[in-house]
């Protein structure tokens, strides 16, 4: 009798123990499991890493991407010679859209905007929101024309689509009113030999960005 239950207990505990070793070998990722998991986790790293330099209402570069990239892209642009050209561009009376139509028709009118710029502007180039409405353009291979032709491009888009998103409503008085997309954009550009900041470039495209906005309301 005694024999038999030292059988029994040997053929159990040979059971458990083989039982472990099988939980033990299907816990173990296999080899394209863990090649899976670790590309999933580059995945969501150049995810992360996205985000960080893209701002979230317009998808456009944000000032992060710009503290990060500017030597970078000065020192390509100095090594090949070319100049490159800043695009300052702010949205007219976009106080007076936020606050007769709303922050959500105000953050519509951004992006949408961020897209016609993105779509008027080469691959090569860096649209990047500058804060608030403004938004600035890095042009590649830039000449003294390139930041007109830009521009051009941008209101000649503009104007196609206002004439399919009219922005229409009421005043306090129940009056309509109306709102147009327009913008007032300044340019200027850098020599690759210059050594002065980029800032100095783009305060330049910003302050002839408002000689443009005053002559409007003038």
């Amino acid at each position: 009798m005694q024999l038999i239950n030292l059988e029994n207990s040997f053929t159990l505990n040979s059971i458990n123990s083989e039982n472990e070793n099988e939980l033990k070998m299907s816990s173990k990722p296999s080899y394209e499991e863990l090649e899976q998991r670790i590309a999933q986790l580059e995945q969501e790293k150049q995810l992360l890493k996205e985000q960080s330099i893209r701002d979230p209402l317009t998808g456009l570069y944000n000032r992060q991407f710009y503290k990060s990239n500017i030597e970078n892209i000065l020192a390509q642009a100095s090594n090949k010679k070319q100049d490159i050209g800043v695009l300052f561009i702010d949205i007219d009376k976009f106080k007076y859209l936020n606050d007769n139509f709303g922050h959500a028709q105000g953050d519509k009118t951004l992006r949408e905007l961020a897209r016609i710029i993105e779509s008027s502007t080469k691959s090569s180039d860096y649209a990047i929101r500058w804060g608030g409405e403004e938004i600035i353009v890095l042009l590649q291979k830039a000449n003294g024309g390139t930041g007109k032709a830009v521009t051009s491009r941008i209101n000649a888009k503009i104007d196609k689509h206002n004439q399919y998103n009219k922005i229409e409503g009421k005043d306090k008085d129940n009056n309509p009113i109306t709102y147009t997309l327009t913008i007032s954009a300044g340019y200027a550009r850098r020599n690759p030999e210059s050594t002065e900041p980029m800032e100095h470039t783009i305060k330049l495209a910003d302050d002839r960005m408002y000689e443009e906005k005053r002559r409007k309301q003038s």
